[in-house]
């Protein structure tokens, strides 16, 4: 029988990658949701075995989410690119079973959550919290994440692909590789959200590739 697992991710496109990602792997998604009330509508229907859950959604309510389905014995593995030390400290504090900094990879998603899975049902004490928040940031310095305003990674230069690109659509790549969301990309670009959608959309076909996570462990 198939894992199941519930998809919380305010950022649409970045779900559906997350949900085309994990069926491919036999994985099953009971269902995505972009906030709170609708995980909430969710669980009514359908008990997961999992969840990944972005820390940044609506008005910070992701930890919040995080220590209710903490509470229905719902094994959670945190997805964001959040660097912030108060909100790693609140996230550590619901004793998640794993955390992936954005952009993540087809590989670090399928492994996180078979890891999570895997662990023992019988959680820490509520008193490791810290050493959970040092391990999150271990991981987050790994890669890349917590380093606020870092230079981007530069991308694999064995791909010929990439002459194909047009400035905007480098712009963007290097934009994804400093692990920047597409709201912030239009902000920082000046251009709308759905341009920066288009402009993804082009670079996949240009490199073969059908998501965000499939582009950056193309690149890098």
């Amino acid at each position: 029988m198939a894992w199941r697992v519930l998809v919380v991710e305010d950022e649409w496109i970045a779900a559906q990658d997350a949900r085309a990602l994990l069926e491919r792997n036999g994985f099953e998604v009971i269902g995505v949701a972009q906030d709170c009330d609708g995980a909430r509508a969710l669980l009514e229907e359908k008990q997961p075995d999992i969840a990944l859950l972005d820390i940044a959604l609506p008005k910070g309510t992701g930890v919040e989410l995080g220590r209710e389905l903490g509470a229905r014995d719902i094994p959670i593995v945190y997805v964001s690119g959040c660097s912030n030390p108060e909100v790693l400290e609140q996230a550590g504090a619901t004793r998640p079973r794993g955390f992936l900094g954005k952009p993540y990879t087809e590989g670090q998603l399928v492994s996180a959550l078979r890891v999570a899975l895997a662990k023992s049902a019988v959680p820490p004490d509520t008193r490791d919290y810290r050493a959970a928040v040092e391990r999150i940031t271990n991981v987050l310095v790994e890669l890349g994440v917590v380093a606020a305003g870092s230079k981007a990674a530069e991308p694999r230069t064995d791909v010929p692909e990439l002459s194909q690109l047009s400035t905007r659509e480098w712009e963007v790549v290097r934009a994804l590789l400093s692990h920047e969301r597409v709201p912030q990309i239009a902000k920082r670009l000046h251009i709308s959200p759905s341009t920066v959608r288009n402009h993804l959309k082009s670079i996949y076909g240009k490199l073969g590739v059908h998501s965000q996570q499939e582009l950056i462990g193309r690149l890098l």
